[in-house]
């Protein structure tokens, strides 16, 4: 992330960044740096529809009921969390087949935000 861009140097001691090292591609070294509170709420799926009413029903002949709807799904999301999404799951990797893979945001792509709207017609 760009919080990297403040790392430690020699010139930059003042920071709570650790130093970038280059020689270090994958750093296996346990550090509780990285743990923050993972709690969200969210509005996962909603859907708000309307039925004509008989009134406007009787005029048009060929229906027995029509009702527009539109379907949410991850309208909202509440959370602290830093990370793209907070529902990070478990994604298995080759490398890394054991249970210490669940929980840690690898980055992968956030839940989308989809909208659904219809007209449901009854003859």
């Amino acid at each position: 992330s760009v919080a990297a861009l403040d790392s430690w140097t020699p010139f930059n001691t003042d920071t709570n960044i650790p130093r970038v090292s280059p020689g270090e591609t994958y750093n296996l070294q346990q550090s509780t740096r990285f743990i923050e509170d993972g709690d969200y709420l969210r509005i996962k799926n909603i859907t708000i529809g309307a039925t004509l009413p008989e009134n406007i029903l009787s005029k048009l002949k060929w229906f027995r009921s029509v009702r527009f709807y539109i379907q949410m799904q991850n309208l909202l999301t509440l959370t602290g969390y830093s990370g793209f999404d907070p529902e990070i799951g478990d994604r298995t990797r080759e490398t890394r087949l054991d249970n210490i893979a669940v929980g840690i945001d690898e980055g992968t792509y956030p839940t989308p935000r989809t909208f659904l709207t219809g007209i449901q017609l009854q003859f």
